[in-house]
Protein backbone atom coordinates (compact mmCIF):
# COMPACT_ATOMS: atom_id res chain seq x y z
CA UNK A 1 0.00 0.00 0.00
CA UNK A 2 2.85 2.34 0.73
CA UNK A 3 4.26 1.86 -2.76
CA UNK A 4 0.87 2.79 -4.26
CA UNK A 5 0.73 5.93 -2.12
CA UNK A 6 4.31 6.81 -3.09
CA UNK A 7 3.46 6.30 -6.77
CA UNK A 8 0.36 8.51 -6.48
CA UNK A 9 2.35 11.20 -4.68
CA UNK A 10 5.02 11.09 -7.37
CA UNK A 11 2.37 11.19 -10.10
CA UNK A 12 0.68 14.17 -8.48
CA UNK A 13 3.95 16.05 -8.08
CA UNK A 14 5.47 15.39 -11.50
CA UNK A 15 2.64 14.53 -13.90
CA UNK A 16 -0.39 16.65 -13.12
CA UNK A 17 -2.25 15.70 -16.30
CA UNK A 18 -1.74 11.98 -15.69
CA UNK A 19 -2.93 12.38 -12.11
CA UNK A 20 -6.01 14.28 -13.30
CA UNK A 21 -6.86 11.61 -15.87
CA UNK A 22 -6.40 8.87 -13.26
CA UNK A 23 -8.62 10.74 -10.79
CA UNK A 24 -11.42 11.34 -13.28
CA UNK A 25 -11.30 7.75 -14.50
CA UNK A 26 -11.35 6.37 -10.95
CA UNK A 27 -14.26 8.58 -9.86
CA UNK A 28 -16.35 7.79 -12.92
CA UNK A 29 -15.66 4.08 -12.48
CA UNK A 30 -16.76 4.23 -8.86
CA UNK A 31 -19.90 6.10 -9.93
CA UNK A 32 -20.72 3.34 -12.41
CA UNK A 33 -20.20 0.65 -9.79
CA UNK A 34 -22.38 2.43 -7.19
CA UNK A 35 -25.08 3.14 -9.78
CA UNK A 36 -25.09 -0.47 -10.94
CA UNK A 37 -25.27 -1.71 -7.37
CA UNK A 38 -28.25 0.55 -6.63
CA UNK A 39 -29.99 -0.61 -9.82
CA UNK A 40 -29.47 -4.23 -8.78
CA UNK A 41 -30.75 -3.63 -5.25
CA UNK A 42 -33.87 -1.86 -6.55
CA UNK A 43 -34.46 -4.70 -9.03
CA UNK A 44 -34.00 -7.36 -6.33
CA UNK A 45 -36.42 -5.58 -3.99
CA UNK A 46 -38.94 -5.00 -6.77
CA UNK A 47 -38.82 -1.24 -6.41
CA UNK A 48 -40.06 0.52 -9.51
CA UNK A 49 -38.94 4.06 -10.09
CA UNK A 50 -39.05 6.48 -12.94
CA UNK A 51 -41.55 8.87 -14.33
CA UNK A 52 -44.69 9.30 -12.23
CA UNK A 53 -47.99 9.53 -14.11
CA UNK A 54 -50.23 12.20 -12.64
CA UNK A 55 -53.90 12.07 -13.55
CA UNK A 56 -55.34 15.53 -14.34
Amino acid sequence: MESVMAWLTHLNSNHSLGYAILTVTTMSGLGLVVGGLIEFIFWALGIRYGKIDIEP
